[in-house]
């Protein structure tokens, strides 16, 4: 046997795990920009010879791996955390609020998680 949940009390839970999963993705997210710009500027970076103060170029090797690094940051970090496909249909942290959590004008759908026959103090 185990205690029923409060339906209420455990939407407003939920509802602000989901406020802070999309905060943190978002912070995530500015930081990936933030990166992306250093290593941008990182890749390019050169500097000046001795000899008469010429631009040396930049260094194949760091061109080569920050090529690297945004692609990998692309393909496995901002264009999941754009589309965050979930089991049964289901997208993101958004997804799961409208999904089970939301009950606009009474309607509820197949997944919503409150029961309108069960009810308990």
């Amino acid at each position: 046997m185990q205690p029923m949940v409060k339906g209420q009390n455990l939407v407003k839970c939920l509802k602000a795990m989901i406020a802070n999963i999309n905060q943190l993705r978002d912070r995530l997210m500015t930081y990936v920009d933030y990166q992306g710009n250093f290593n941008q500027e990182l890749m390019s970076h050169t500097h000046y010879s001795p000899f008469f103060g010429s631009p040396t170029s930049p260094s194949v090797g760091v061109m080569i791996t920050g090529v690297d690094t945004m692609l990998n940051t692309c393909m496995n970090i901002e264009i999941p955390a754009m589309s965050e496909d979930l089991m049964d249909g289901v997208k993101g942290a958004n997804g799961i609020e409208f999904s089970y959590l939301q009950s606009p004008a009474g309607m509820r759908g197949k997944r919503y998680i409150l029961s309108k026959y069960n009810n308990t103090n």
